[in-house]
């Protein structure tokens, strides 16, 4: 089972370009990822379902709603793991590093 808490805080609508909570909730952040961005996001994925250590603060650059790209810091940090050991509480930071930059 997968579940999904969505805490919408403003920095999101600047990060993002949404303009409200039920527009923030129809896409995960990885939906926003470049390209290049997410084959690196899949490769760190692999990694972690082999048991590979990989650093929890990584860099990637997503597309805004009005098409501009951002440059973001993500943190993430795994809080516990679940009894049946088959998924993980997490929570994710995310840090602009730029101003939107039109593509």
């Amino acid at each position: 089972m997968k579940i999904i808490l969505f805490i919408f805080e403003p920095g999101i609508s600047d990060i993002f370009g949404f303009d409200s909570i039920e527009e923030a909730k129809k896409s995960s952040p990885i939906d926003h990822y470049m390209p290049e961005s997410y084959a690196d996001y899949l490769a760190r994925a692999e990694k972690l379902s082999r048991g590979e250590v990989v650093s929890n603060k990584i860099e990637v650059d997503i597309v805004r709603k009005d098409g501009s790209i951002r440059h973001v810091q993500v943190f993430g940090t795994s809080v516990s793991e679940m009894e049946n050991g088959r998924g993980k509480l997490s929570t994710t930071i995310l840090l602009p590093l730029n101003r939107p930059k039109q593509s």
